[in-house]
């Protein structure tokens, strides 16, 4: 026998009046609180990893690139920039921070090396009297641990071997470096692209090493160059390296700077400052905890308020909740045929029909509603029964005609409405 549930509801309301009763509360003076700011600074060049503590939700990162190392006759190496920008941080996420390496010097013939964090190395002179470039300055960078970079400071390019009159300088953070009388300097690094290598001064000799991600190019030094190229700065794309000269072709070219970066989370607070920086880089994390000051003590009683006038009456409560299920109705499916007999009637003989309908159980849920206007019972496509739903007394039931002998099994039972619109669709076990 099938179990069909029928669910009722009933809805309660009620209004509730407000009552604004006399002022009798305490004025209490109560210190405000404030979350204290806190700065955790990288001087140190090299990897370093912070761990956004407990209830800080953003970090103001600054930090600044390297800047590039000088060579024989030349100071004015290629600054690193300082940038500065606010981020949106999750308590317990690690940060992991580049801290730029200023660029080697090269007080002789050999190149300075590459500063901590993406710098070129400055080319080496070789022959009888030979001054090698300054290395790059590199990038300073902070990013998510295992995440694309937040912020890159880029660092400056190095100074040119054989430096004389103002040439041959390295270049600031995005800034190409300075020519020689022929060989060129290093181009600047940017957001997208490397900077180019800059072109000796002879052209069979090679060029300056071209910027790439992170990274600066190499300045020009070879046989028989006897002036190296300053090294690039380190960026989000580095700067290139400067071309180198041979004897009696004057000065080298200068490196040129990296690019700086700002990631696409950078909220508010951006600063952009290039060629802040000439020696190593740095990066400061300022950030508010969840530590406050403490509230002051209480402040003296205040006297009675007078008693305000009574308030409007308060909205409709909510509904009620639902009323208990109505009790499970029974199912049972009725099949009718037609019987065709003879009998004998005063020694005639007479065709006699009859209806047979017969009473089966059965099992599952049946869904129906006394809204179709017609029912059928199939299994595999064909149709076993067919009839309508109905309400006879206030009782519903599923009256259907047998089409085709309907044995035991499982059955599918289909309403539809007087449009042919499926209303219900249930699985039955015919017993």
């Amino acid at each position: 026998m099938a179990m069909v549930d029928f669910v009722g509801s009933r809805k309660a309301r009620r209004k509730t009046p407000l009552l604004i009763g006399a002022a009798l509360g305490l004025a209490l003076a109560v210190a405000p609180s404030y979350a204290i700011a806190e700065t955790t600074t990288f001087s140190t060049p090299g990897s370093q990893s912070f761990v956004v503590p407990a209830n800080v939700n953003k970090v103001t990162i600054a930090a600044t690139g390297g800047g590039g190392g000088s060579a024989f006759s030349c100071t004015v190496a290629g600054r690193g920039g300082l940038l500065q920008a606010t981020f949106a941080v999750t308590p317990g996420a690690t940060l992991s921070i580049t801290v730029a390496g200023v660029g080697g010097n090269a007080p002789g013939a050999t190149g300075g090396a590459g500063g901590i964090g993406g710098g070129g190395a400055g080319g080496t002179g070789v022959g009888g009297v030979a001054s090698g470039g300054g290395g790059g300055g590199g990038a300073s960078v902070v990013a998510f641990s295992g995440g694309a970079p937040l912020i890159v400071a880029a660092g400056g390019g190095g100074c040119a071997g054989f430096s004389e009159s103002g040439k041959g300088n390295g270049g600031n953070d995005a800034a190409s470096g300075g020519d020689g009388q022929i060989a060129k300097g290093g181009g600047a690094g940017s957001q997208t692209a490397g900077g180019a290598g800059g072109a000796s001064a002879n052209v069979l000799d090679p060029a300056g090493g071209v910027g790439t991600f992170l990274q600066g190019g190499h300045g020009a030094g070879a046989s028989p160059q006897n002036g190296g190229g300053g090294g690039g700065g380190g960026g989000y794309f580095g700067g290139g390296g400067g071309g180198g000269v041979r004897s009696g072709e004057a000065t080298a070219g200068g490196g040129g700077g990296g690019g700086d970066f700002f990631g696409a989370g950078a909220l508010f607070d951006l600063v952009s400052e290039p060629g802040a920086n000439a020696g190593n880089g740095q990066v400061s994390l300022t950030y508010a905890p969840g530590a406050v000051v403490p509230p002051g003590p209480a402040g003296p009683q205040g006297p009675a308020g007078a008693q305000g006038p009574a308030g409007p009456a308060g909205p409709a409560g909510p509904a009620g909740p639902k009323g208990p299920a109505g009790a499970a109705g029974k199912v049972q499916l009725v099949t009718c045929v037609t019987v065709t007999k003879k009998v004998k009637v005063n020694g005639k003989t007479k065709i006699v029909k009859r209806k047979k309908c017969t009473t089966t159980t059965v099992t599952g849920t049946v869904k129906f509603t006394t809204l179709a206007v017609s029912a059928s019972l199939s299994r595999n496509g064909r149709v076993y029964a067919a009839g309508s739903a109905r309400n006879v007394n206030g009782i519903e039931q599923l009256a259907l005609a047998a089409k085709r002998d309907v044995r035991a099994g499982r059955y599918t039972l289909a309403l539809r409405s007087r449009t042919g619109r499926l209303l219900a669709r249930s699985i039955v076990a015919v017993g």
